[in-house]
């Protein structure tokens, strides 16, 4: 059953309204593909993923879990072109299984290098998780949501993030997302050598 008409305008609308959001904190949008490889996909989620029958190769092997792991294929491509001063984001469909196949929308950021563009005259300062959060923030005070909580955790949802700076989100003390910095396991794994900074919910 499709999703009728009203309610289908009504979530395009929510998202052109992230990201507005987003685009004016200077975020980027990406599209890309569906697919990764299931050891990479198990560095951000510990459930049952999604394999694909007969892939072409093993890199597109399963559905996505989550966002990141093809959004972190575009931020390797910038760093090799020597681009390192990220803010990107991506709503997409996620694939996994809760008893049955799950097709969902998630949404997922990224930065990472330095806050404004560099300039003799000013000293270079680098983002943090605190900038991250102020856009998420901004995202949730768009929408009037209440109750917004972020629990410091050892082993967030989302996994790849490091465990002392990884936080679970909660609207009403239901789980949505997590934010935080990724683990040297990650950076290592898509060679990008500083401090990123991601969120999904």
């Amino acid at each position: 059953k499709g999703i009728e008409p009203g309610r289908h305008n009504q979530i395009s609308q929510n998202l052109e309204k992230i990201r507005m959001v987003l685009t004016s904190y200077g975020f980027n949008e990406v599209y890309t593909v569906s697919f990764t490889d299931e050891t990479t996909a198990q560095l951000f989620y510990s459930g049952m993923v999604i394999k694909i029958p007969n892939p072409l190769n093993e890199r597109f092997s399963v559905l996505r879990p989550k966002l990141l792991p093809t959004i972190l294929e575009v931020v390797n491509l910038n760093f090799r072109k020597g681009n390192k001063d990220l803010r990107l984001f991506e709503i997409g469909k996620i694939f996994f299984y809760d008893q049955k196949p799950i097709e969902t929308i998630s949404l997922a950021g990224i930065i990472t290098g330095n806050k404004y563009p560099l300039h003799w005259s000013a000293k270079s300062e680098v983002v943090d998780y605190f900038d991250l959060k102020a856009v998420l923030e901004a995202i949730f005070a768009k929408f009037q949501l209440p109750n917004i909580q972020y629990i410091h955790c050892v082993q967030s949802a989302l996994g790849g993030l490091k465990p002392q700076a990884a936080t679970t989100i909660k609207i009403n003390n239901t789980p949505i997302g997590s934010i935080g910095a990724l683990s040297k396991a990650v950076t290592d794994r898509y060679e990008l050598g500083q401090a990123v900074y991601v969120f999904e919910i």
